[in-house]
């Protein structure tokens, strides 16, 4: 999971905050 490439982690990063929005959202 642990990766040393930024754009990946940004990438998950964002993912994961939209996924949170999302499901705040509801």
């Amino acid at each position: 999971m642990m990766k040393c490439d930024d754009d990946d982690e940004e990438e998950g990063m964002v993912f994961i905050w939209i996924s949170l929005y999302k499901y705040a959202d509801r």
